[in-house]
């Protein structure tokens, strides 16, 4: 018959409890503590599918693929795990980061006074978990276009809504415009020694490729050794301007 397994997530270890589908519980929980957890692979074909790669013994791994409600819940877990780990590393610098990607046309209208919607992705379209809604991300990137307010009224109130939302004062890595298409890119704190190498740059593609009001802008820096780069496009329909 089929079996449910259960995964729990607390303090430093990840518990796991094979159930039957008749309720009787066929072992103890089996607890992983997070140096132990040494992947996580998402599978690309079943969304909701996950595998997590054990360390065993020395130089000995094991795989078990665990597969979840949805894909949402599978997002949540891993997100769990990450927070876990890095809460409890001994690492001096950490090995994981989560990343906020937020998009907004804004249609040259000022924003409401409380925009915590759109880091808890609220909206429309598909929404966190709810179990990770609140956990902050550790770089926040915001992409808009026709965003009619300035450049440092706009950062204000990003890192005024971030303040509220997660009682965090996020550092600005960096801020770039072209005409009313911008690009802000904010980090915990913490990490703010560990950017480097912060370069920005902007492309028209307007009428003759010399009016702002369509292009791109983008923004890119170091973390550590590892490189990011992060691009905000507003395009005529067609993809005529894509590559430039």
């Amino acid at each position: 018959g089929q079996a449910l397994v259960w995964l729990q997530v607390e303090g430093n270890q990840l518990a796991q409890r094979l159930e039957a589908s008749h309720g009787d519980s066929q072992e103890d929980w089996n607890t992983f503590t997070h140096e132990k957890i040494r992947q996580l692979i998402k599978s690309q074909r079943v969304q909701n599918k996950l595998g997590i790669v054990f360390e065993k013994e020395k130089d000995k791994t094991q795989r078990k693929d665990f597969v979840f409600v949805s894909a949402r819940k599978r997002e949540a877990f891993c997100q769990l795990l990450q927070l876990m780990k890095n809460r409890h590393s001994s690492q001096d610098e950490p090995d994981m980061i989560s990343v906020f990607i937020g998009t907004w046309n804004m249609g040259s209208v000022p924003p409401s006074k409380n925009i915590s919607s759109w880091f808890a992705s609220k909206g429309l379209g598909k929404t966190l978990d709810e179990m990770t809604v609140s956990i902050p991300h550790d770089i926040y990137a915001f992409g808009t276009q026709e965003n009619s307010m300035g450049d440092k009224e706009w950062v204000d109130v990003t890192r005024s809504a971030l303040k509220d939302f997660t009682e965090i004062e996020y550092r600005l890595i960096a801020m770039q415009s072209l005409w009313n298409i911008k690009i802000a890119v904010l980090v915990k704190p913490e990490h703010e020694n560990r950017i480097s190498h912060v370069g920005t740059s902007s492309v028209k593609t307007g009428i003759a490729n010399t009016l702002g009001n369509k292009g791109a802008v983008g923004v890119s820096f170091m973390f550590n050794g590892t490189s990011f780069g992060f691009v905000n496009c507003h395009l005529t329909s067609g993809n005529e301007k894509t590559a430039r």
